[in-house]
């Protein structure tokens, strides 16, 4: 790639400074380097201004502050990075999630070569918060117990909104017995199918949800600004209900490799209800596809 295009990498915060320092370094320290990092901050109590205008100094060409009063919403926080952004792809890394070394890298490579393409996603690790890994990825094949480990860490935000909002009991039951399936085996199905729309639907009504943390995800600008961003109406799944989304209207590509860690921290400093109106929304958008 001659003309490396630019990448906007936003990153929303919430008294999390320490986290965000380490999220904030796994972007600095990138071999791609053509990026701008956007730190939404949603009025945050603890030091994060502090710090983050610190960072500024240091990199004032690479990074950007937007501190706002706090809100509670992810969708809020997102659309007001991308409004900002200047970058040809977005990605979003939460606060207290790494990028692997070539995450940026591997990323733009698979969307400069494939320009019809909404966005991609790559394989996610899970580890602890003091980096102890404690959970296989979908790369590591062949394990069918690390796979059961693995599709129940996709599903299991979802399952447990299900078994709590979706009107369908039997189908609750039904997708939640499936909750081991293996996430490789819908990975392989779909790769052969070359990530169809249908094929992809039909995974997603099966309930193989495949897509992990959104830091894992790279999108299109354009693609964003098409579909008016993120909808600032839901305050849990909305990273789920962009991907159904633009896969209305785009195609979508997967990276077979781990390019995104994503810590284990137990609890959310931003609003998680409502899950029964996103839900709607997302079957919704896989009708359509």
């Amino acid at each position: 790639m001659k003309n490396l295009p630019l990448v906007s990498v936003i990153i929303l915060t919430y008294n999390r400074y320490k986290l965000l320092k380490e999220a904030m370094e796994s972007v600095l320290h990138q071999t791609y380097k053509n990026f701008e990092i956007i730190i939404c901050d949603d009025g945050s109590t603890d030091y994060t201004e502090d710090l983050v205008k610190e960072c500024v100094r240091k990199h004032p060409q690479k990074i950007k502050y937007c501190r706002y009063p706090h809100t509670g919403s992810l969708s809020v926080g997102r659309n007001k990075g991308i409004k900002i952004s200047s970058g040809k792809y977005c990605m979003f890394l939460d606060d207290d999630d790494l990028f692997t070394k070539n995450s940026i890298k591997e990323h733009v490579k698979y969307m400069e070569r494939n320009i019809d393409i909404g966005y991609v996603f790559s394989d996610t690790k899970q580890i602890s918060i003091d980096k102890t890994r404690i959970m296989q990825s979908l790369e590591e094949k062949h394990n069918p117990k690390l796979e059961a480990m693995l599709s129940n860490f996709i599903l299991h935000v979802i399952i447990n909104a299900l078994k709590r909002y979706w009107p369908f009991k039997t189908v609750t039951r039904k997708w939640n017995r499936k909750a081991y399936s293996s996430g490789a085996k819908t990975i392989k199905y779909l790769r052969k199918k070359g990530f169809s729309k249908t094929a992809l639907a039909e995974a997603w009504k099966k309930g193989d949800f495949i897509i992990g943390a959104i830091g894992s995800v790279m999108f299109r600008k354009s693609a964003l600004d098409d579909l008016g961003g993120f909808d600032e109406n839901l305050s849990v799944h909305e990273d789920f209900e962009i991907y159904t989304r633009i896969a209305t209207k785009f195609k979508i590509g997967y990276i077979n490799k781990v390019l995104y860690i994503r810590r284990r921290i137990h609890g959310s400093a931003m609003k998680r209800e409502g899950a029964e109106f996103s839900l709607k929304i997302i079957r919704e958008n896989i009708a359509k596809i």
